[in-house]
């Protein structure tokens, strides 16, 4: 699959997405809020995240980009998912980025941030 499939948001009771390991390139661009708590993307395509995207998982609580190797940041408008707990980047290229990932936890104290793998 290499599309994010919309039709998915129009299931109101659906919480959890899993499309890992996909051929998804691009992030959801939605017109509503989502009411998702938890967004799996692992091992895909994604190189970029739009700030307005993002901000339409108001109610995310766990995102996940592990193994996007292409993403190399994410929009400041991240720190606005105020009930985000997890956040995986292992994998990615803005992990190998320290210096982001510091700024990224100091702006998301109450965010758990995962940022290193062995492999």
């Amino acid at each position: 699959m290499s599309k994010f499939p919309m039709s998915l948001f129009r299931i109101e009771q659906l919480r959890k997405i899993d499309l890992s390991e996909n051929a998804i390139t691009r992030f959801p661009s939605l017109k509503e809020e989502a009411s998702i708590v938890s967004l799996k993307l692992n091992d895909n395509n994604i190189s970029n995240v739009s700030g307005p995207d993002l901000l339409k998982f108001k109610n995310i609580q766990y995102l996940y980009f592990k193994g996007n190797s292409n993403l190399k940041e994410l929009p400041k408008e991240i720190t606005q998912l105020t009930k985000l707990k997890n956040l995986d980047l292992r994998k990615t290229a803005m992990a190998r980025n320290y210096g982001k990932i510091q700024k990224l936890q100091k702006a998301m104290p109450d965010t758990r941030i995962y940022y290193f793998s062995k492999k």
